[in-house]
This record gives C-alpha cells, sequence and structure tokens, in this order.
C-alpha cells in the first residue's frame, strides 16, 4: 500500500512539474494582438530589448509597431518570432521565442534569465 502511495505521489509531482513547465505550439493566428513589456525594470543584459515600458502590436498583415522598436514586419516559423524594422537608416532585426503554457496567452521572451518578456492582452 505504502508503494503505491509513493508511487502515484511520484506521478503527480512529475505530472505536474510537466504542466507547468511545458510549452504549448503557438499558430500565427494567436500570435495577433497587443503585448505589454512585464518586467523591464531589472539591470539592462541585451541592448536589443526594451528597457522601458513599451507595447507591441502584432498585425495580421505581418506588419507591427511599438514605441521601442517603430514599425516593420514580422516571421514567425512557428518557433521563432523575427522582427525587423529600421535602425539608424538599416535593416536590422530581433529574434525571439514564444512561450505559451497551459491556460495563459503567449508571451514573446525577451530574457529568460530576468523573466522579461512581452505579455498578451486582450
Amino acid at each position: 500500500m505504502i508503494k503505491r502511495v509513493i508511487l502515484i505521489s511520484l506521478t503527480l509531482l512529475i505530472g505536474l512539474i510537466f504542466f507547468k513547465n511545458f510549452s504549448l505550439p503557438v499558430t500565427k493566428q494567436e500570435l495577433f494582438g497587443k503585448y505589454v513589456n512585464t518586467n523591464f525594470n531589472n539591470t539592462s543584459c541585451c541592448v536589443e530589448a526594451p528597457h522601458i515600458a513599451d507595447t507591441l502590436i502584432l498585425k495580421a498583415n505581418k506588419s507591427f509597431y511599438s514605441d521601442y522598436f517603430g514599425s516593420g514586419h514580422w516571421n514567425y516559423d512557428g518557433s521563432t518570432l523575427e522582427l525587423i524594422y529600421s535602425e539608424n537608416n538599416k535593416q536590422a532585426s530581433f529574434k525571439t521565442t514564444i512561450e505559451k503554457r497551459f491556460f495563459e496567452e503567449p508571451r514573446i521572451i525577451l530574457n529568460w534569465d530576468l523573466d522579461h518578456y512581452y505579455k498578451k492582452s486582450n
């Protein structure tokens, strides 16, 4: 009986860890919308990520707008999001990943270690 309880407990614990950390695939249709920059007050780790309050709008026609990046277009291959924009009259890009956990909206990851991301808002 004790072995069964331990086995069930371990199975539930492993399932909970998997459930909490598993990222679902994000379709292009789920990407469209407004994203708000969160947790941006951390010490700057990378110059290409916004460290100010910012809103990113991804449109269905593959264009985007943000106060930080300006306007441009985006590409998504099912795992990587690329924002292509103009900086100092030259083409620049920012590549990142998208995360979508169970029962949550997609998040555009800016820095995993600092938990810095754009969170989709409705």
